[in-house]
């Protein structure tokens, strides 16, 4: 599910894509994989980015976050901040 909304999201099918990261966010639950939920919150909240809905995005890179440091994904942590400081950066214009 993951991997197709990644597809349906580089052709601009947003709305698909998002249904399909919802599934797999559904998925991922159920089967306690906290780095593929992590992941898949990281890859909604850059669709929401690019559709100017900064405080949905900020929402998911913070849950994204809150699982990367829950199981110890110092890389994913890392990633993900760099993504959210650039979201900061460029639709806020919040440099700090």
């Amino acid at each position: 599910m993951h991997e197709l909304a990644g597809i349906y999201a580089n052709q601009w099918e947003v709305a698909k894509a998002i249904a399909l990261y919802e599934q797999s966010l559904e998925l991922q639950e159920k089967i306690g994989n906290l780095q593929g939920k992590a992941a898949t919150l990281q890859q909604l909240a850059g669709i929401y980015a690019n559709q100017g809905e900064v405080a949905k995005a900020i929402a998911f890179y913070e849950q994204s976050l809150e699982l990367e440091e829950k199981i110890g994904n110092v890389r994913g942590k890392a990633a993900t901040f760099a993504m959210l400081g650039q979201l900061l950066a460029d639709k806020k214009g919040d440099f700090d």
